[in-house]
């Protein structure tokens, strides 16, 4: 019984668990996007640092005289500390960007034509397109 329901369950279970991976961007598709990644991870990356630097100047500004922190340095660390986050979130933007911008890269053979004084001489290359 159990070898029956498997021979009916195993060409059925390949139907539904099988992934379609349907990539058609173009190249200029992947630099478009590279571009939009790059330009978010910089917008995160350059807040985070504000807020770093924003929050270790009201850390530091407090004339503390005890023991304990004061509101105001709890206040400053606190911001530091999202600054902080917030700059380590801009990574994977970056690192995504870099991948797309590497998927945009195409390589293709050209040849051609090289005028040295009066004589043509062919050339052969690779061209990288961006």
């Amino acid at each position: 019984m159990k070898t029956i329901l498997l021979i009916f369950l195993l060409p059925v279970s390949g139907i539904f668990a099988g992934q379609e991976s349907n990539n058609t961007q173009t190249p200029n598709q992947y630099l478009e996007k590279s571009i939009r990644q790059k330009k978010t991870a910089n917008v995160i990356s350059i807040t985070g640092g504000t807020l770093l630097v924003t929050g270790l100047i009201i850390a530091f500004s407090d004339d503390q005289k005890g023991w304990l922190p004061s509101s105001t340095t709890l206040t400053g660390i606190g911001i530091a500390t999202l600054g902080t986050a917030t700059a380590l979130a801009s990574v994977p933007f970056y690192i995504s960007s870099h991948s797309n911008k590497r998927k945009s890269v195409t390589l293709s053979p050209q040849m051609g034509n090289a005028v040295i004084g009066q004589k043509y001489y062919p050339t052969a290359g690779i061209g990288i397109s961006f």
